[in-house]
């Protein structure tokens, strides 16, 4: 099993990769972290990660999940405008793979056009509850939503019980 953990290559909540890693790690699922550029990846906190990959190169049939990290890097690369990664998302959604977004990431799923007619957890943030009802998705104030295959968080609080209904998913737990 293969997990891959997009990150923006900076401004990325570091404790959210580090607990995915952890966790899928111990249930032996290979998290790959995936950021627009092979360049080192700088989390908010100092964190470093080094790219395994990139976006582009990312063969959705490679993986059985996929966890979209939150940050302020979601929004100054405006990764909710990369075509490649939105074509994945869609790829995935269709095939009932797990899709993970946390915060902002929320932002990504939208404009990838597979929230339509989901829960979805949102932050308290105007812009982004907007845009997840532009996209048709049902916005909550839950701090966790699993809706079919998309699993939604307002914030990193919640990473390990999401991390668990998506091994659940996997058929792991």
């Amino acid at each position: 099993m293969k997990a891959a953990i997009i990150v923006p290559n900076s401004e990325f909540r570091d404790e959210a990769v580090s607990m995915s890693k952890l966790i899928f790690g111990k249930w032996g699922v290979d998290a790959h972290v995936i950021a627009e550029s092979m360049a080192a990846c700088r989390g908010s906190h100092g964190a470093v990660y080094k790219a395994e990959g990139t976006i582009d190169a990312l063969d959705p049939n490679a993986y059985n999940a996929i966890i979209l990290v939150d940050g302020e890097g979601i929004n100054t690369q405006k990764l909710y405008d990369n075509r490649k990664l939105a074509d994945t998302l869609k790829k995935f959604n269709a095939a009932e793979k797990p899709i993970c977004a946390i915060g902002n990431a929320v932002k990504i799923l939208a404009r990838a056009n597979v929230i339509d007619g989901k829960k979805i957890a949102v932050p308290d943030n105007e812009e982004i509850q907007r845009i997840v009802g532009i996209y048709r998705g049902l916005p909550t104030k839950e701090k966790l939503v699993f809706d079919k295959n998309i699993v939604t968080l307002r914030d990193d609080d919640s990473i390990q019980q999401a991390l668990s209904l998506i091994l659940a998913h996997l058929g792991m737990r």
